[in-house]
């Protein structure tokens, strides 16, 4: 399973009041945290033909609120099932590292890229997991524990 897919299923099976409810990771709710996480998934397939990855984690904020429950869970699982489709078709993606990608963050070369977003994913998931386990909140089905995921080096501390 893809960290992507384990971040819609955890979006799809928490409550709406879960995901709105601020974590400690700087007061940022589960949706915020969603939307940062899965948003560069949702452009990188664009990013890989275009080039440009207009991506602006400063509005993640905005976007979640005004997104419903109904809408964030639909989002998540399309930027699911486009990033899985995306990487099982794509072998060419993998054939070009180096490939560069400009963003309003800067120009980065595509495996660099994909390997930090793989553990910006990794680092939010486990503080999603971590603040719903603090909350004593039972973890929905279909989500999966970070651990059986991936082998993601990871500091120390969870937030």
């Amino acid at each position: 399973m893809l960290l992507v897919d384990a971040w819609a299923a955890l979006v799809r099976g928490l409550d709406p009041p879960l995901l709105v409810a601020p974590t400690p990771s700087r007061s940022r709710t589960s949706a915020e945290l969603a939307l940062n996480v899965l948003n560069p998934f949702d452009l990188m397939p664009a990013a890989w033909e275009t080039g440009d990855m207009p991506w602006y984690p400063e509005h993640d904020g905005e976007r979640a609120a005004a997104l419903s429950h109904a809408e964030l869970v639909d989002w998540s699982s399309g930027v699911a099932i486009g990033w899985s489709g995306f990487v099982g078709s794509s072998t060419e993606t993998l054939a070009q590292p180096a490939r560069e990608i400009d963003s309003p963050r800067g120009v980065f070369e595509w495996g660099p890229l994909i390997s930090a977003q793989r553990w910006h994913a990794a680092f939010h998931y486990r503080q999603v997991i971590a603040f719903l386990e603090e909350e004593a909140v039972w973890l929905p089905p279909g989500v999966v524990p970070l651990a059986e995921l991936v082998t993601v080096d990871l500091p120390e501390d969870v937030f």
